[in-house]
């Protein structure tokens, strides 16, 4: 008969030395740090391009779309004649109705007027 241990005393077998462990646990450490460091590194660089390149071409973009002197010019002398025609405007309009009275005393119609000028009749 063979001799065996109660059950209570069974040992478990150690396969890997704990300075080994230690070891690799180290190593694996460092390796998680270095990979980590440059995942950062490659997309902060990334991020950095890509901000980087769409301010060039907003930039690019108003310096394109930008008014030269001339239609710079252009523009002022449309927004003056703008100003002096409606100013042109309301001095004729004033002119007529100053010529439309001589008196120059305003227009005033009353009941009897208006209701006789409504009808077809009195044309």
């Amino acid at each position: 008969m063979a001799f065996s241990f109660p059950s209570s005393f069974t040992i478990k077998p150690n396969l890997v030395e704990p300075s080994v462990r230690h070891f690799l646990d180290n190593i694996l450490y460092q390796n998680y740090l270095y990979r980590s460091q440059w995942t950062n590194f490659i997309m902060n660089f990334f991020l950095m391009i890509v901000f980087l390149s769409a301010v060039i071409i907003f930039f690019i973009y108003k310096y394109k779309n930008r008014l030269t002197r001339s239609e710079i010019e252009q523009r002022e002398k449309e927004k003056l004649q703008k100003t002096l025609m409606t100013i042109k405007n309301y001095k004729i309009e004033k002119m007529q109705e100053q010529q439309g009275i001589i008196s120059g005393m305003p227009n005033w119609k009353n009941e009897y007027e208006s209701i006789i000028q409504s009808q077809q009749f009195y044309r």
